[in-house]
């Protein structure tokens, strides 16, 4: 039986500002924010938005 599940991961981009991204079960990426955020808790109101409600944080 193959997996769907997908995980969602909030990311330091370059420039120091955060983004997120949502993965496939095979590590591919599927979706993500379109732009960066300066504050933390504008790009998980944003992931929010898009219906992405539990995401890992990998910003630390």
């Amino acid at each position: 039986m193959l997996s769907t599940a997908t995980r969602s991961v909030l990311l330091r981009a370059r420039n120091g500002e955060y983004r997120w991204e949502t993965y496939a079960a095979n590590n591919r990426t599927i979706g993500g924010s379109t732009e960066t955020f300066k504050n933390k808790a504008d790009c998980i109101r944003n992931a929010q938005m898009n219906g992405i409600y539990n995401i890992e944080d990998r910003t630390v």
